[in-house]
């Protein structure tokens, strides 16, 4: 199908973006997609409108409600996962998803099993489907719970790595294990220590969200890095050559950092071989905190600075259609528009290489430096 393109500028980005072979949608949550509607939240008696409004923790906790009202029944999930399959395909030219799939006590494997069904399906009809399994719920300490609940902790952890087995990545959400907000949980470093032993056992990347707060004060990465110290450096005695390449997924409170932080953030980010994965609409969406003081930025991650250290950097759509981000959509263009808005970079070749997943060269990184005067 041909794109109606509104504007020479988008013809331009998506000729760039077909010799690139297709875009790529780094970071989506396509299981959810499509649920921004009050019928899927009957359980909490409460409208879309009104959960629109919450914070990011509190629409965390309602992602419960939605798994076990009528979004998550086999018929709907598979109907709205294969729309957004078939859109971006067909319709937005993109060539490879990868997407969180939610795996909770909650869901089970039913979520995930469709999903593997139409990562096959799909693989044939040329579009690469990677599925990364994701427990937005976090993870129990055995030691904190009652003695009854114990078998159940070991049960998730189970069906996760049962899901991991299977997966083309593992999705990590440490900030759900923060044990000070959840006293029974495990931890923020010990849930990055777990996610990376068990990609290291499997050999799966991994995914961390992090710095999604646009806070100075959210150290989020800095945990992450000593949890990397203690798996690669300690436990494991991984040379720095060996280490494996694992993501950030949105990094954006580190753009508040002071340019002395922000380069100690950057030399960690190329030591442990870490790749950036910023999703602009999502990003541009998120609250701000107006009693928080910091350098003037914008609320996403810095992938030009990224860019031109040599740190790979993917763009994502993130959620589509859902409480989170309730106007997105599945077309990576409308993430080329956001992000080449909001950091005033606009050379449609590398916005489209970018969004297509292709490294950048020294020749690309050279006119980045030169445009931006970084």
């Amino acid at each position: 199908m041909e794109i109606e393109c509104k504007t020479p500028y988008e013809e331009e980005v998506r000729k760039h973006s077909k010799c690139f072979g297709g875009f790529f949608n780094a970071h989506a949550h396509i299981d959810r997609a499509f649920t921004f509607d009050d019928e899927f939240y009957s359980k909490k008696n409460k409208s879309v409108s009104e959960i629109e409004k919450s914070s990011l923790k509190e629409k965390q906790k309602l992602v419960w409600a939605l798994h076990k009202g009528s979004a998550f029944e086999e018929g709907c999930i598979e109907e709205r996962m294969r729309k957004v399959l078939k859109d971006s395909l067909e319709k937005f030219g993109i060539k490879r998803i990868d997407s969180a799939i939610d795996v909770t006590y909650n869901t089970g494997l039913l979520v995930w099993n469709i999903a593997l069904k139409l990562k096959e399906e799909y693989r044939e009809k040329g579009l690469q489907f990677n599925i990364g399994v994701y427990n937005v719920s976090g993870f129990k300490d055995k030691y904190k719970v009652p003695k009854e609940e114990v078998s159940k902790v070991g049960e998730r952890f189970k069906l996760f790595e049962e899901a991991a087995e299977r997966a083309d990545f593992i999705v990590a959400l440490s900030e759900k294990d923060n044990n000070k907000i959840h006293p029974t949980h495990i931890g923020e470093i010990q849930h990055n220590v777990y996610m990376l032993e068990l990609g290291l056992r499997l050999g799966k990347p991994v995914h961390f969200h992090v710095g999604q707060a646009n806070n100075p004060n959210d150290r989020g990465a800095d945990l992450l890095f000593e949890a990397m110290k203690q798996v690669y450096e300690y436990r494991n005695r991984l040379p720095e050559s060996k280490y494996p390449r694992n993501f950030l997924i949105h990094d954006i409170s580190a753009a508040n950092y002071n340019e002395e932080d922000f380069e100690k953030h950057c030399k960690n980010i190329k030591k442990f071989n870490l790749g950036v994965i910023s999703c602009p609409t999502a990003g541009l969406s998120m609250n701000q905190n107006r009693a928080i003081s910091a350098p003037i930025h914008n609320s996403l991650a810095r992938v030009w600075d990224y860019a031109v250290k040599g740190i790979p950097v993917f763009f994502g759509t993130d959620n589509i259609n859902d409480v989170f981000v309730p106007s997105s959509t599945p077309d990576m263009y409308d993430e080329i528009v956001h992000v080449s808005n909001i950091l005033r970079f606009y050379d449609p070749r590398i916005l489209a290489k970018v969004a297509c997943g292709v490294e950048l060269d020294n020749f690309d990184r050279q006119k980045i430096r030169d445009t931006l005067m970084i």
